[in-house]
């Protein structure tokens, strides 16, 4: 083989791997930007899962604190009937609804 073909053949492939070379770089960076895409998403969904159980303990601690303040009522009322029969039972309809409101939520929350 002559030098200027052997030069040339070795050119040819010096090209060839700075091109897969290349190749493998460009299918690194994007790998590299996908990964960071993904935990940037990851943090997101996190802070968002954060969000949704404060906002979760939040309402089911007002929730809680209603159906205690209700049934505080409901006891006085019937501890005292003083108010009759329908407003017991407005209390107890009043009491109902949050334990509904309630196990939705908790149902939700599972």
């Amino acid at each position: 083989m002559d030098s200027p073909s052997l030069y040339k053949k070795l050119e040819k492939e010096l090209h060839e791997k700075r091109k897969n070379m290349a190749s493998i770089i460009e299918s690194a960076n994007t790998a590299y930007e996908e990964r960071d895409k993904a935990n940037d998403q990851i943090e997101n969904l996190r802070q968002h899962a954060k969000r949704e159980t404060n906002d979760f303990e939040r309402e089911l601690k007002d929730l809680s604190h209603a159906m205690v303040k209700s049934q505080k009522a409901l006891e006085y009322i019937k501890m005292t009937q003083t108010q009759g029969q329908e407003f017991a039972r407005t209390a107890e309809k009043e009491a109902e609804q949050i334990r509904k409101q309630t196990q939705k939520l908790v149902e939700r929350r599972e």
